[in-house]
């Protein structure tokens, strides 16, 4: 593991165009978390948009921090997070909270703890309150995804991991299942610890 020279946790979340209301609510569910040594990269996929920067200004919060990608890379934010995780976030681990999403207050604390408790895991995996679309055998939602690394059945925003093997991975597509087949992965070379406590919300 890296030795720490800044915020123990980095939380990356990509942003295009986004409904401002939505952003608020992504960046008021971290100010409120019980665990307080982060940083936050909102990022723009490959264009400085005011709006969202004002919204970041709003908060006041050193901890939150604008970015906008080199190029834009369009997708479902797989390459905005690889671009931010590799050149500005500095954590020993990161987490992936995409704009329109919430984590719970005690998110970040209950997953370190859980992964510093389990010396052999590399990434820890909570509960999930998710809201859709979901495949159809998952049922009508919101269900609860427990958060099995494979392919539709976990979310990007589920997961805590170490910085160091998340970079050795990378995240294996751009696609809208990139979650799915990058958590798959990681859960082939690493072991992990899973939390049965529901931590967040895909809204």
């Amino acid at each position: 593991m890296a030795v720490q020279d800044g915020p123990l946790i980095s939380i990356i979340t990509p942003t295009w165009r986004t409904d401002p209301a939505k952003l608020r609510r992504c960046l008021t569910s971290v100010v409120r978390q019980t665990y307080g040594d982060f940083e936050q990269w909102v990022a723009s996929d490959g264009e400085y948009e005011d709006a969202t920067w004002q919204i970041v200004q709003q908060f006041a919060d050193r901890r939150i921090r604008y970015w906008t990608t080199k190029v834009h890379h369009g997708g479902f934010g797989a390459a905005v997070r690889q671009e931010v995780m590799c050149d500005a976030a500095v954590g020993d681990y990161l987490v992936f909270l995409d704009d329109d999403n919430i984590i719970f207050p005690r998110y970040l604390d209950t997953l370190l703890k859980a992964l510093r408790g389990s010396p052999d895991a590399r990434f820890a995996i909570c509960e999930e309150l998710h809201f859709g679309p979901l495949q159809g055998f998952h049922g009508s939602p919101p269900v609860i995804l427990a958060g099995e690394p494979r392919l539709y059945y976990i979310d990007t925003l589920q997961v805590m991991v170490e910085a160091a093997v998340m970079r050795e991975v990378g995240w294996v597509s751009n696609s809208y299942f990139a979650d799915g087949e990058t958590f798959s992965e990681l859960a082939r070379r690493y072991k992990y610890v899973n939390i049965p406590e529901c931590l967040c919300a895909h809204l």
